[in-house]
């Protein structure tokens, strides 16, 4: 069984083991309730007792970890770009599923992850993707490597404050603001079971666009978005909408003249609850990130 050591900083001075797991991790109340019945939760040291005992700077919580298992790949490599005992960022290459859909599927991102944790002695822990990137994205993607970390950057997704930012390549060249935002909600396509689209009684999607650079000899334009909603396919969706396919992207429109969709998730950044600080990643697209050559 692999434990989780926790050491308590002083942000967490003078609350007790149950305030911190639940208000500050927002582990919910089952998994809470499982830690206090294994009688494995230590602190110093020492077996914790008395789960309204005081925490203070310095010392260290011990929580055991019974993750379930993930199936994983073969042996695929995967490009690590963050670790520490909490969280993991990965490189997504574009057409790699974030994580399989059922059982017959071998090859993901979370199965070359959890290859990884299996490699690095870490078979304890379970990689858990707490967003997710379109198959045909490439880019930052997050990571957690238990199901406390699992909780608390779930919840820091669901208050927006995981910042994610996308570049993208698309048809056409914008002729309008060099910054502006898309307020148009998303839903399902009921005639395309794969497609989504804009309608008015979708879920609420925004996205921040500015254009970085203008190609008029190639008819493109290089935009960067930041979401504050996740919705799927929204950046597709939304720049679709408004005109300007991204390319490659042939479900929504865009053209053939990359080999793959251009669309890269090159900055990624979270507040930390189990650091107390906030974190930045970046990760610039790879040379297939490119038109193809006339």
């Amino acid at each position: 069984m692999m434990n989780l050591k926790i050491p308590i900083l002083s942000a967490w001075d003078n609350i007790n083991a149950e305030t911190l797991l639940r208000d500050h991790f927002h582990l919910g109340k089952k998994a809470r309730h499982t830690l206090r019945m294994s009688h494995d939760v230590q602190l110093n040291n020492e077996q914790l007792t008395d789960w309204r005992r005081p925490l203070h700077a310095g010392d260290l919580l011990v929580l055991p970890l019974l993750e379930k298992a993930v199936v994983t790949s073969a042996d695929r490599p995967i490009d690590i770009v963050y670790e520490d005992d909490f969280i993991l960022v990965a490189n997504k290459p574009a057409n790699l599923k974030t994580h399989p859909n059922d059982s017959s599927e071998i090859d993901s991102c979370q199965q070359r992850v959890q290859a990884y944790l299996n490699a690095t002695g870490q078979s304890g822990a379970s990689a858990s993707p707490v967003h997710r990137l379109d198959e045909a994205t490439s880019g930052l993607l997050l990571f957690a490597k238990n199901a406390i970390a699992l909780a608390a950057f779930s919840y820091q997704l669901e208050q927006r404050t995981i910042h994610r930012h996308y570049l993208a390549i698309t048809d056409n060249i914008w002729k309008g603001p060099a910054n502006f935002t898309i307020r148009k909600p998303i839903s399902s396509d009921r005639h395309h079971p794969n497609k989504r689209r804009v309608s008015p009684g979708g879920q609420t999607a925004v996205t921040h666009v500015a254009i970085l650079a203008r190609h008029q000899a190639q008819n493109n334009t290089l935009l960067e978005c930041r979401l504050d909603t996740g919705r799927t396919h929204q950046i597709r969706v939304h720049l679709s909408d408004a005109g300007f396919p991204i390319i490659g992207d042939s479900l929504y429109g865009g053209s053939n003249r990359a080999a793959r969709l251009l669309l890269h998730a090159k900055q990624l950044e979270t507040y930390h609850p189990f650091l107390d600080n906030t974190l930045k990643w970046e990760q610039p697209p790879d040379d297939s990130f490119r038109l193809k050559k006339a």
